[in-house]
């Protein structure tokens, strides 16, 4: 077994408190938890579907809350009102209301009239972007493939040699893949131009104190922190013994610490200092003192 010193056990001990202390302090944000807070919605998600749509329309509009005022739930009574409204994304939580809506163009008049009545935004955007940003038309490419399809099949009523069919058959089965693709691809552009993306944010401005949150996170990483680094610990301190016991195993000699071990020496300076030889006086009991031998 490997033998630790009380000191160093001492500072193991505290390097573990330490390093705990750290993590659960950065963890749970303790230090920022005194100053009060403003709750910020979380757009990420909404901004995604916002920015990836490719409507001709796009508008973003802003709603001030005040704490009195309701105005987040009249908002969604008023969209629940239209049917045709597609909610492409939808965020509720206690200080903002959130969604993409894809409204058809001929309701978007009324539905902002309707909006502004219930509260006039604070921020109202508008984007277009070009009729069209294809660089293709697919209405000609359409009309042609259409032509260069019925003109294979033509060509395959005809008396063909088995590999000039199969050459034509591959040929129709792609132009009928171009055909599809051009109009899926004319049904969205349709639908782009026809539809306005509209980016609806209604919030409150709401402070917080999160000093309890952040205590109650504190302690709980805390105690996480010592438990895994403890076992970090104990589990260093078993691999060194096992490696010291296989060292000895295979007869490699470990150093020792100095004072009663094995290969450990003390010399005496009684015998071997300064003094040179210890004398010994003999005394004989059972002689006379005239036959004792002389020094």
């Amino acid at each position: 077994m490997v033998k630790i010193k009380k000191g160093t056990k001492y500072f193991i001990i505290f390097l573990i408190f330490f390093m705990s202390f750290y993590v659960a302090a950065k963890y749970s944000h303790i230090l920022s938890g005194f100053s009060s807070q403003t709750i910020k919605p979380n757009l990420t998600m909404a901004n995604g579907v916002f920015n990836n749509s490719h409507n001709y329309k796009k508008v973003r509009i802003v709603i001030p809350e005040a704490k009195e005022e309701n105005v987040a739930n009249k908002v969604v009574s008023l969209i629940d009102g239209y049917k045709d409204i597609k909610i492409k994304y939808n965020e509720k939580q206690q200080n903002y209301y959130t969604t993409v809506l894809e409204i058809p163009d001929s309701l978007y008049r009324d539905f902002i009239v309707e909006l502004r009545a219930v509260k006039v935004p604070s921020q109202e955007n508008l984007v277009t972007s070009p009729k069209s940003n294809l660089k293709i038309d697919i209405k000609e490419h359409l009309e042609n493939a259409i032509l260069t399809k019925e003109t294979i099949k033509k060509e395959l009523n005809k008396r063909l040699t088995p590999e000039r069919f199969k050459g034509y058959q591959a040929e129709l089965m792609s132009v009928q893949t171009q055909i599809d693709s051009l109009k899926n691809l004319a049904s969205i552009t349709k639908n782009n131009m026809s539809k306005d993306i509209v980016f609806l944010s209604v919030y409150k401005n709401i402070k917080i104190n999160p000093l309890a949150n952040a205590t109650k996170k504190f302690f709980i990483s805390l105690f996480v922190s010592v438990i895994l680094l403890s076992i970090i610990g104990v589990f260093l301190y078993l691999f060194m013994t096992f490696i010291l016991y296989i060292m000895r195993r295979m007869g490699l000699k470990t150093a020792t610490g100095g004072g009663g071990g094995k290969y450990s020496y003390n010399y005496n300076k009684g015998y071997y200092g300064r003094g040179g030889v210890k004398k010994v006086k003999r005394i004989y009991k059972d002689k006379s003192s005239s036959d004792k031998p002389e020094e």
